[in-house]
């Protein structure tokens, strides 16, 4: 999958400015197919270049706007675009924090979501912030992180958290939330705990069963 790396293992720090979700440029030398596979534009799409492509993909996973990824996936058809199924992972991810904003709103600084970090183990509270991102609290102070600049580490831990505490085991919804996870993660090179891992693979094991049978 053409994705970015991870910004910083290390998570948020409370002592400094926190920085862009992703450091991720859009390419330059961006190798156009000239010969790709069926009709192109597909019919109701309009034709564009991998280069607007990568562009694309830049300006708004970037921001982890997913809705707007989705919608130019939708509009918009380059050569490249459907080899690593974007669309699909957006749609997925676009679902899940959906969720986790409606959910995150049952949250505030007097009650707040506690989440141990996948990098230090350490207990970090979070609440929203009027903006759409979300306020973090540790040892040493408040921050609060708009919702581009959050590291992907930390998101994907306050998903986890959220889908632990507010989701039915055993739903359908449930497995196509950590589904969303799953995408998350491997899209932005999130390393998580062991334990994590394990809990994210059992469920994901569950969601291959579920469409297996359903097929």
């Amino acid at each position: 999958m053409k994705m970015a790396h991870e910004l910083n293992p290390g998570g948020p720090s409370l002592t400094t400015k926190p920085q862009a979700a992703l450091p991720i440029a859009p390419a330059t030398n961006v190798e156009v197919v000239t010969q790709p596979q069926g009709p192109y534009p597909e019919k109701g799409k309009i034709a564009a270049s991998d280069v607007e492509f990568e562009i694309a993909r830049f300006n708004y996973m970037n921001k982890y706007n997913f809705g707007a990824m989705c919608a130019w996936l939708e509009k918009y058809d380059a050569p490249s675009a459907d080899e690593d199924k974007l669309d699909e992972i957006c749609k997925s991810m676009r679902a899940l924090f959906g969720w986790c904003t409606i959910e995150l709103q049952n949250y505030s600084a007097e009650g707040p979501l506690h989440v141990h970090s996948e990098v230090d183990g350490k207990v970090y509270d979070y609440w929203p912030e009027p903006s759409g991102g979300v306020m973090l609290r540790g040892s040493t102070g408040t921050l609060t992180l708009p919702r581009e600049q959050i590291p992907p580490v930390t998101l994907a831990g306050i998903a986890t958290q959220l889908i632990r505490e507010n989701a039915k085991p055993g739903q359908p919804a449930t497995l196509h939330l950590w589904r969303g996870v799953k995408f998350f993660v491997e899209t932005y090179h999130v390393k998580l705990s062991s334990s994590t891992q394990k809990e994210l693979d059992e469920f994901s094991a569950q969601d291959t069963d579920t469409a297996s049978t359903a097929k």
